[in-house]
């Protein structure tokens, strides 16, 4: 999992059918020039950008895309004063669309609407779990800690778990997923 990610998954990404939002929503809105959308409502395209991602990648793609996606919405949301030095270190698309102003999707979407399409072998993806806990636990740390933020990783992975959009798990994926970062937030958060 930490070789796709840190080798294959940037160039994976970049194969997603991009949207520019209009000049209004990049200049004034989201005050990024570059800023790119991937997936619209309900990641309609699902299909499509899971076809431009090799088979033997696609599980590894999938969970890779779902924690970048809720890394920056998660920060974005929970903590504010760190998202500039995310979104400065990542320049990540944004997962949704835009209009008349931006509309950010659930990061579930990614697990749920791969799933449905029929593009993974959700035993290879259950089956990667530990080690996608593990690496987003080791991503998440090691970006705390670069950039000297006083924030614990606990604290941000209960932010994730404890969020309003966490709440609906549908399919085989999410409720595993949900389950193993529960247990790793109550370990985690045991006086050692």
């Amino acid at each position: 999992m930490n070789h796709y990610f840190k080798e294959i998954f940037p160039g994976d990404w970049r194969k997603l059918e991009f949207v520019e939002p209009n000049s209004i929503v990049r200049e004034h809105i989201l005050k990024d020039p570059s800023a790119l959308f991937f997936g619209g409502p309900d990641w309609r395209n699902v299909s499509s950008d899971l076809a431009r991602i090799s088979p033997t990648h696609r599980e590894h793609f999938v969970l890779c895309l779902f924690m970048a996606v809720i890394t920056d919405q998660c920060l974005h949301a929970h903590f504010p004063a760190v998202f500039p030095a995310w979104q400065s270190a990542t320049r990540f698309p944004k997962f949704g669309w835009s209009g008349f102003g931006i509309h950010n999707e659930n990061p579930l979407k990614i697990i749920s609407a791969a799933e449905a399409s029929g593009q993974l072998d959700i035993g290879h993806a259950q089956a990667l779990i530990p080690a996608f806990i593990e690496l987003f636990k080791a991503q998440i740390d090691a970006f705390f800690q670069s950039r000297d933020l006083n924030i614990r990783p606990v604290d941000f992975f209960r932010a994730v778990v404890a969020d309003d959009a966490f709440a609906q798990t549908s399919g085989t994926l999410l409720p595993q997923i949900k389950a193993a970062l529960d247990d790793s937030v109550t370990h985690d958060a045991q006086p050692q």
